[in-house]
């Protein structure tokens, strides 16, 4: 009696893949990035990685959440800081605006002062530019402004205007009006400035 061979041992089956497993999501390292790039001050680049990110995961059919929540985040972080920006230099204009129109002023009294000398040297206001360096008290000299006899369109210049002998117009330029800004001296106003200038000198 013939002894038949032992049969082979059998092999167990390769398992299966499990049923309904996700497909690989080419899009999710993009993703991840493109949000952390929002929290570092980086929104620019991570709204760039966050389109690619979604398009990546578009494309393999998987999940585009984290791309459209890094879109989300960082545009919002883009605009913010935009209009962080848009702040920032609007404050900075009107501060500079401020402190220009401050220095007007400034000047504008200064050049009162020295017509007021003028004026308690002679008992009447200076009828030329001129007129204020025949005293050293309202001398012009080493004055940091131009003086003109037309009405200023910047911030460092001011216009002297007698209005006769006993009255004078002061002008400077307000940077924050945008407008020249008008005061009078002596017994001047706007009907008396308006076009009398007297060419008498004094003495």
């Amino acid at each position: 009696m013939n002894e038949q061979p032992p049969a082979p041992p059998l092999t167990p089956p390769a398992p299966l893949p499990p049923a309904n497993q996700p497909a690989p999501n080419p899009g999710q390292a993009t993703g991840i990035i493109s949000l952390i790039l929002a929290f570092v001050g980086l929104a620019p680049f991570g709204l760039v990685l966050s389109i690619i990110s979604t398009v990546q995961s578009k494309k393999a059919k998987a999940s585009t959440v984290l791309g459209v929540i890094g879109i989300v985040i960082n545009l919002v972080a883009v605009l913010t800081f935009i209009f962080l920006i848009l702040v920032i230099s609007i404050s900075y204009q009107g501060a500079q605006s401020r402190t220009k129109e401050a220095s007007a002023r400034s000047h504008a009294a200064i050049l009162t002062q020295h017509a007021e000398a003028y004026y308690a040297a002679h008992q009447a206001y200076p009828q030329s530019i001129s007129d204020f360096n025949k005293d050293h008290a309202s001398s012009l000299t080493g004055t940091s402004f131009n003086v003109t006899s037309v009405a200023p369109t910047d911030t460092n210049s001011v216009m002297y205007k007698p209005c006769g002998l006993t009255g004078a117009e002061i002008v400077y330029f307000s940077s924050t009006q945008n407008i020249p800004v008008t005061s009078y001296l002596g017994d001047g106003n706007a009907v008396s400035c308006l076009d009398k200038q007297s060419t008498t000198h004094a003495t």
